[in-house]
């Protein structure tokens, strides 16, 4: 990959299924460490955007580039070797259910590395260490909290050590507490890893709390009506539809 290049950039981005449109023509880059959200109402296509990036749909029209490269097209070796470059938490957390804690960790590990099984070990503690599960590895997904469940969703996210880490609704479900508590542990990997971050949530809190950029879809305009830092959207009195989602004023 292109170190200058941005992490990642849309070009006319355009998904539809079937008769309906999505969004269509959306551009926009990421700089590498930055934590950008993509926010906007209901059924605006906030999932639908994280899983075009990441692979998981592919799009009507236009162009995924990571680290400077095409990822829509990319096969083969080329697309596994970008695939790598980042992971996904999952709104669900995304576990296994029959597997532990460390065997969940331990997948992709054993799946693209060639590390020994001393070596993965160690990995894991340290993965489950860096979200607060030390100690933890034995546990079921059925037999820790939703909020260890994310923490632990994220530990496996972080297993091969991604450029890129996507979160799908991270605080939905979780308590306010949880949810204060996994924002701050973003911020935090943020700023000892360097991470760039994707983050999809309607939460304000939240938003308020970790945005450094934002990009604001509509459903009605099927694609972006605001993008920028945090501040510059909020303060953007192009469309009443920007103002009216910070305050959480419906539309009549």
């Amino acid at each position: 990959m292109n170190p200058f290049a941005p992490i990642i950039e849309a070009r006319n981005l355009t998904v539809r299924f079937g008769e309906r449109t999505i969004f269509q023509n959306i551009n926009f880059t990421v700089n590498r460490g930055d934590i950008l959200v993509i926010l906007g109402g209901s059924g605006c296509g906030k999932s639908t955007l994280l899983r075009t990036l990441t692979g998981l749909n592919t799009p009507t029209d236009g162009q995924v580039f990571i680290g400077g490269e095409d990822f829509t097209s990319a096969f083969g070796e080329d697309r596994i070797r970008l695939l790598r470059s980042f992971g996904i938490l999952f709104q669900s957390g995304g576990l296994f259910a029959s597997m532990s804690l460390a065997e969940n960790v331990a997948l992709p590990l054993q799946t693209y590395t060639n590390l020994s099984e001393q070596e993965i070990e160690t990995m894991i503690t340290i993965k489950l260490g860096s979200v607060g599960l030390d100690g933890f590895q034995e546990f079921l997904p059925s037999e820790i909290s939703g909020g260890m469940k994310k923490r632990a969703g994220l530990a496996r996210a972080m297993a091969l050590d991604p450029e890129i880490l996507f979160f799908d609704e991270p605080s939905a479900g979780l308590d306010p507490i949880n949810s204060v508590s996994l924002d701050n542990l973003i911020l935090n990997l943020n700023s000892a890893l360097g991470t760039t971050m994707i983050v999809v949530t309607h939460e304000l809190d939240s938003i308020n709390k970790i945005a450094q950029k934002v990009i604001m879809l509509d459903r009605d305009a099927q694609g972006i009506i605001a993008m920028g830092t945090l501040e510059e959207v909020k303060n953007d009195t192009s469309n009443p539809r920007i103002s009216h989602f910070f305050n959480r004023i419906a539309e009549e």
